[in-house]
């Protein structure tokens, strides 16, 4: 007589819903992870836009002024630059794309609706740089602020210092 050998159906279901377990926790961390990577993502554009600011307006010898705009044409983006923003050279010193004036380069929007990027009240609207390196307003005053970026996994704050130097550190977001 042959003895039969292999797994039971309490086994398999067993074996199953372990499995199924393991599975779901995987997915919410691999979701958590793509949140954060996005998150990381959009804080290096915006640094990158920054930087990109600072040093054409050393170059050019002009302001550069980094703006929220969602079609790249102007700075109509009230409240947040989720919707994307520019950098343009601002010959007139008014923080707005005029005629004359040329647009260096432009930032879609993300695709993540969850993301906010909002600027504390001295980069809420724009940040710019004078020829010099350095931020400074539209008036000519000390142009020095955080601009936060959240989103449902985590948070990011750009430090724009004294110098017009922008850095990332971490932050909590409510």
């Amino acid at each position: 007589m042959r003895k039969e050998s292999g797994a039971t159906l309490i086994e398999l279901v067993v074996t199953l819903g372990i499995a199924a377990i393991l599975t779901t926790q995987a997915v919410a961390g691999l979701s958590r992870l793509v949140r954060v990577n996005q998150l990381t993502t959009e804080t290096n554009r915006m640094i990158s836009a920054l930087a990109l600011a600072r040093s054409e307006a050393i170059k050019r010898g002009v302001r550069v002024t980094v703006c929220g705009s969602t079609h790249g044409s102007a700075c109509d983006v009230p409240g947040g630059y989720e919707q994307g923003w520019v950098v343009f050279e601002d010959r007139n010193n008014d923080a707005r794309i005029g005629e004359d004036e040329s647009i260096i380069s432009f930032y879609n929007a993300n695709k993540d609706d969850s993301l906010t990027i909002r600027g504390n009240r001295p980069v809420a609207s724009y940040v710019s740089y004078v020829s010099s390196g350095v931020s400074r307003r539209i008036t000519g005053g000390f142009q020095a602020g955080s601009i936060t970026l959240c989103n449902e996994a985590a948070g990011r704050k750009i430090v724009i210092g004294a110098t017009g130097r922008a850095r990332a550190v971490e932050t909590t977001c409510r």
